[in-house]
């Protein structure tokens, strides 16, 4: 079974692309939702974030205050950091046993944000780009989580470029509204499908 990553910055059409595969009958690991849950199912991963953030990471029904810790974490480099590296390995062992599950798949998608920033492609057979021009990433952004520019620029400023995560894959989906994303989609469907 491939592990194929897809990724790419805040607004470039990630998820879009990845429930296109699921269309194609492609199970997907969407990493930051999954992450989420981990964060309020999983008892020592919710106790480390309270040990390190505070008690007000929860709500007194025990619901993750993402609106709190997104103030703390989007503007404080190291802290952001801090949280990654708290969820990351809870969620890389969810995704191991998640593609046990999977194993009989010709192949899986892992989808994520941070695929390199992390580390993760180390995991990983290919590693997919998605990629939008800065202007259509900002709309997309404003339009959905009703924020204003500076918002999006500063999340943007967490990740790596478009640029250089470009240079770290030759397979790249183009997402601008000019070429046909289907298209796009499906030759490399029929890739990881021959592989």
């Amino acid at each position: 079974m491939l592990k194929v990553g897809v990724t790419g910055g805040i607004g470039s059409g990630k998820t879009t692309v990845c429930k296109v595969f699921e269309v194609l009958n492609i199970p997907v690991y969407y990493s930051d939702q999954k992450a989420k849950e981990l964060m309020v199912s999983n008892t020592a991963l919710k106790e480390q974030l309270i040990t390190t953030f505070g008690n007000n990471t929860f709500d007194t029904n025990g619901i993750l205050n993402s609106a709190y810790l997104s103030s703390i974490v989007f503007n404080d480099e190291q802290k952001l950091k801090k949280l990654n590296s708290l969820v990351h390995p809870f969620v890389l062992e969810d995704f191991s046993s998640w593609c046990i599950e999977n194993s009989k798949e010709k192949y899986v998608i892992l989808e994520s944000a941070i695929i390199f920033e992390s580390g993760i492609e180390s995991m990983l057979d290919h590693v997919v780009i998605v990629d939008a021009p800065l202007e259509i990433r900002f709309k997309r952004i404003t339009d959905r989580d009703n924020v204003s520019l500076e918002e999006v620029e500063h999340r943007m400023s967490t990740q790596l470029t478009a640029e250089i995560k470009n240079n770290l894959s030759k397979m790249i989906i183009f997402n601008d509204g000019k070429k046909s994303l289907i298209d796009q989609i499906l030759s490399l469907h029929k890739v990881f499908s021959d592989q």
